[in-house]
């Protein structure tokens, strides 16, 4: 900064109240500052933006703002730097907003799927996680009581709709999308007991990332027709052929 400065003759650009917009100096001063911000290369590419996301931050009236506008002022400058803006606010915002934002992925972008999108997205996700997935997303050893692990995979799975999802869709509404009805408990299942304490990026990171591709390369089965078909209504047990069978073969029946 002191180095363009000097360059352009020491003085700060200024903006009065009759301007209408930026004179040759300041039009000078801002693209070069915004060459450096938007180059990669450049030594001082990421302190150029953090003091420039800073002191724009400290101009509001609400500096602490929610993730939403802080970063949409970013959005005249493009795509590139509203990522940016979304990476620095990431630690300061709720899961809600990291997943709805991915923040916290290599790629953040503003959210701009329809409902219906999510609705395709929920038929392509069972009410609980995949084993696989959620063997990932177990945070290091915990040794706290009452941890279900359904509740969990459940928990879950709901947040797996909320990236890049309208502002009006909340955790409720992505719940009843996969049929999960306990949804404090699903919640905090995910938030205050496996994750107590627990640095939330990583499940943040992949739930956003594994929703996008979701979206993009589909899946086999259509988990909305299974929920509708298999019900508790629709399904029995008959225990006594259960019993036997697994008599026949020598396996523990858990009845």
């Amino acid at each position: 900064m002191h180095t363009l400065l000097a360059e352009c003759g020491t003085r700060l650009p200024e903006l009065s109240e009759t301007d209408v917009g930026p004179d040759a100096h300041g039009a000078a001063l801002g693209t070069a500052l915004a060459s450096i911000a938007l180059r990669p290369g450049h030594r001082d590419h990421d302190a150029l933006f953090a003091w420039a996301f800073d002191a724009d931050r400290s101009l509001m009236t609400t500096p602490n703002a929610k993730i939403r506008h802080l970063a949409r002022r970013w959005m005249p400058a493009g795509p590139e730097l509203v990522g940016r803006a979304l990476t620095r606010l990431d630690a300061e915002a709720s899961l809600h907003a990291r997943l709805r934002y991915s923040s916290a992925t290599p790629r953040p972008k503003w959210p701009s799927l329809q409902a219906e999108v999510i609705e395709r997205r929920a038929t392509m996700t069972p009410a609980m996680l995949w084993p696989g997935w959620t063997m990932r997303l177990l945070p290091p050893a915990r040794t706290e009581r009452n941890q279900r692990a359904d509740a969990f995979r459940r928990g879950c799975s709901t947040f797996l709709q909320l990236p890049g999802g309208p502002s009006k869709l909340n955790y409720e509404q992505a719940a009843e999308l996969l049929g999960n009805l306990q949804i404090d408990r699903d919640r905090g299942s995910v938030e205050r007991r496996y994750y107590q304490s627990q640095d939330l990026t990583p499940l943040a990171s992949t739930l956003a990332q594994l929703a996008y591709a979701l979206d993009e390369h589909g899946s086999p089965i259509n988990y909305a027709r299974r929920r509708t078909l298999f019900t508790d209504a629709t399904i029995t047990l008959d225990t006594d052929a259960y019993a036997q069978i697994c008599l026949r073969h020598g396996w523990r029946s858990g009845l």
